[in-house]
């Protein structure tokens, strides 16, 4: 007598091997979509979990900095404001170029120029970190509300530099307070 059996039925009389690759062949797809949204649901939580509050963004620019000078302007600077640096970051956005001269990249330096403005305009961007050429553009663009020379600080003097060194402070900062903290400590380290 030939029975026809429901799904669950014949389930049961599997055994093994056999019973796994009949889960996988009729459950493929819901398997699939389950972990899936398990997986999107993990990293969303743990972005969450683990995500820092920023209290500063910098750029630098026209500048190569050493690994002690990039210490000296994140973490210690979060050590010295008594900040936790498993909780909250300084970002620093290094590699950008800005120059008029002809021997420099256009596109490098359209692309820099780019992002910088972009960060101002959005009211990230709360330092920059750069040469004189740099800083007499934003002076001249008015996107500065204090600038200061670091040539006289001990940080500076520990990196080597020959030329002139400035910070200025982004005039629609959104961490101006934190800015102004983050030139004192440059001054004084």
């Amino acid at each position: 007598m030939n029975e026809h059996k429901s799904p669950k039925e014949h389930l049961k009389e599997l055994h093994g091997k056999a019973k796994l690759l009949y889960i996988w062949q009729y459950y493929k797809l819901p398997i699939v979509i389950v972990c899936a949204a398990v997986y999107f649901i993990c990293s969303f939580i743990y972005g969450q979990v683990t995500r820092k509050e920023r209290v500063l963004y910098a750029a630098v620019s026209n500048i190569e900095l050493s690994p002690d000078s990039v210490e000296t302007l994140t973490t210690q600077f979060l050590d010295a404001c008594s900040l936790d640096a498993k909780k909250e970051e300084v970002s620093l956005s290094q590699g950008l170029y800005l120059s008029d001269s002809e021997t420099a990249d256009a596109q490098f330096t359209a692309a820099s120029r780019m992002k910088l403005l972009a960060s101002i305009e959005a009211k990230q961007l709360d330092v920059i970190i750069c040469t004189q050429e740099v800083l007499d553009e934003f002076d001249e663009n008015e996107w500065l509300s204090e600038s200061c020379d670091l040539s006289d600080s001990a940080w500076y003097k520990g990196t080597g530099y020959t030329e002139p060194v400035f910070l200025g402070i982004i005039v629609n900062s959104p961490r101006a307070e934190t800015a102004k903290t983050f030139m004192e400590y440059l001054q004084q380290s």
